[in-house]
């Protein structure tokens, strides 16, 4: 089945896609406009392209795009700034919210036996409280000061927080991938990078596009990987060069 992509005209999501498409994962991609696509993406057969935004999309409409999907992905977590501050403040909870009520009906009125997979990119400053994760002084500073200054911060803990929450929906499974600070890479191919259940290492940890985008895809792509992880909020960090 195919792969459901939030985002995947972002830098993040780009890479994503390239990533299941070297796996030979068939991709269905909602994205705002076409032109920010390459043309490589554009004309692969594998790849369906839908142009529109989640914001202006009826649940009937989404709802069509969700099913036919095993999977659906949403990278629309990014490094902040204080332009975000201006819009999309709430559009992770918002659109989490939604794809989490539409998959529960979708599952609630057929006769699916497999469960759909929501992957959802965030941020190691996001805190998991299943882990016992809490702030040192610096973390709690900062945070702090993020969660007051800049909202889409805040998105981020909402959207993580209403996932840990409904953990047992039935027909909706979940993994939150907690990446540091994100950079750009012109690498093809994922570095060494670590998954851990919570964060080590100061507020300074980064983690290379590619390498997030190789991790999301492990989570698509591997039942192994994904039993390990679903229900989780997994941290992606490189591998420190010794």
């Amino acid at each position: 089945m195919k792969t459901l992509v939030l985002g995947g005209s972002g830098r993040t999501g780009k890479l994503v896609v390239q990533e299941l498409l070297k796996a030979n994962h068939p991709v269905r991609l909602l994205v705002r406009d076409r032109k920010k696509l390459p043309s490589e993406l554009l004309n692969n057969p594998e790849v369906e392209c839908v142009e529109g935004s989640i914001t202006s999309l009826s649940d009937n409409q989404l709802e069509e795009y969700i099913k036919g999907c095993s999977t659906v992905v949403s990278c629309f977590g990014k490094n902040l700034t204080l332009a975000d501050t201006t819009k999309g403040l709430k559009l992770l909870t918002t659109s989490t919210k939604r794809i989490h009520k539409i998959v529960k009906k979708i599952h609630q009125s057929s006769l699916a036996s497999l469960p759909t997979r929501y992957i959802l990119m965030n941020s190691a400053l996001t805190l998991n409280k299943d882990e016992g994760e809490s702030p040192n002084l610096a973390q709690w500073i900062v945070t702090s000061v993020l969660k007051m200054v800049m909202p889409p911060f805040r998105d981020n803990v909402d959207a993580a927080e209403y996932l840990r929450k409904h953990r047992h929906t039935p027909g909706f499974e979940w993994a939150i991938v907690r990446p540091g600070y994100l950079i750009d890479s012109k690498r093809s191919k994922a570095s060494k990078y670590n998954v851990m259940s919570s964060p080590t290492g100061s507020l300074s940890e980064t983690t290379l596009r590619i390498n997030v985008a190789d991790a999301m895809r492990r989570l698509v792509t591997s039942d192994e990987c994904w039993e390990q992880w679903k229900g989780k909020m997994p941290v992606v960090f490189d591998a420190k060069k010794k």
